[in-house]
């Protein structure tokens, strides 16, 4: 990962110098976030020997609190404060992440618990809220 100097000179980019390197990222972006009024979040990335993609994604930290994000929600049978809902699909929990309308089979986007995104049917949703509730 470095050179023999004990320097922070990465001359191959393996799992600990990504770590190093998203985490020292992370941070960086975090003060530029704040700066603006958003939220980040480190999504998903992959290296090779010489290098390393690591994205990320910004919020804004009122995200789904938006009106039409609540009559959206209302006129799909769905909660209002359905965005940062926790759901069970399949037994696994996922969390409401966004409604986006022009997907009509699936509209529901949803992050799970080890950080994959995923899209779901509204019917799908609302079984999953009536089993949280049975839990």
């Amino acid at each position: 990962m470095t050179n023999d100097n004990n320097d922070k000179i990465i001359t191959k980019v393996d799992r600990a110098a990504c770590r190093l390197i998203g985490d020292a990222a992370a941070e960086a972006l975090k003060a530029v976030a704040e700066q603006y009024g958003l939220t980040v979040e480190r999504r998903s990335g992959r290296y090779t020997d010489s290098s390393l993609i690591v994205k990320y994604e910004f919020q804004t930290k009122n995200r789904g609190q938006s009106a039409g994000l609540k009559q959206t929600a209302r006129l799909m049978g769905l909660p209002e404060d359905i965005v940062g809902r926790t759901f069970y699909s399949g037994g696994k929990p996922f969390v409401v992440i966004d409604i986006v309308t022009r997907r009509r089979k699936y509209p529901i986007s949803a992050r799970g618990v080890r950080g994959g995104k995923y899209k779901f049917r509204t019917a799908d949703v609302k079984q999953g809220l009536m089993e949280e509730v049975r839990i």
